[in-house]
């Protein structure tokens, strides 16, 4: 499970070192992930704030950003079948209520379950 959350986090430290610094530290906020019946978005946990470069990122994540990125991954996810996993979305100081989902694709194997 490390392996995979490692393979997760790659795009994110790979900008980190081609990315110029912003006015303000984006960093990638890992979520737990559950799902239910439908792709039901059972809960959703911050596990991991990770910073892109050398600034140090935010302590804690507002509500509204996570409030929308539960929003987003019910309808990533919807249709999937139950499962629980990690994935990641970047977060920006400056649009704390943006949660737009920049996964390449939704699961499309076995709903959530491989991810």
């Amino acid at each position: 499970m490390h392996k995979r959350l490692l393979l997760r986090l790659l795009p994110a430290l790979l900008l980190a070192t081609a990315t110029a610094l912003s006015a303000a530290p984006v960093c990638a906020v890992i979520f737990e992930i559950e799902l239910g019946d439908g792709g039901a978005v059972l809960s959703v946990r911050v596990a991991r704030i990770q910073p892109l470069g050398a600034e140090t990122p935010p302590k804690e994540i507002p509500s509204a950003f996570i409030d929308a990125a539960r929003e987003e991954f019910g309808k990533l996810y919807k249709g999937k079948k139950p499962g629980h996993f990690f994935t990641y979305l970047y977060f920006d100081p400056d649009h704390p209520s943006d949660a737009h989902i920049d996964l390449a694709a939704p699961p499309t194997q076995g709903g959530a379950k491989g991810r």
